[in-house]
């Protein structure tokens, strides 16, 4: 997953807000982890649909080509992790 858009003070102070805003059961995530799951599961931007073939194609050519480094393939594969 790729960070994009927010610097490390910015995810630092999303961590701190989470905290605050739980009122019960206080949730405490770091800053890396609120940045991974924004970037992995939140992102407006993700696309949450089925494969298409060209993907499919995209994954398995990288594969071959490169390995199991899935953070570089996933940069090929606009708006999928």
């Amino acid at each position: 997953c790729q960070s994009k858009g927010k610097d490390k003070n910015q995810w630092i102070e999303i961590s701190q807000e989470l905290y605050l805003r739980t009122k019960h059961n206080k949730i405490y995530r770091s800053p890396k982890q609120c940045r991974e799951h924004w970037t992995c599961y939140m992102d407006p931007d993700l696309k949450k649909g089925p494969w298409k073939g060209q993907e499919d194609l995209i994954l398995l050519k990288e594969f071959v080509k490169i390995g199991k480094r899935w953070s570089e393939i996933a940069k090929k594969l606009q708006g999928r992790t």
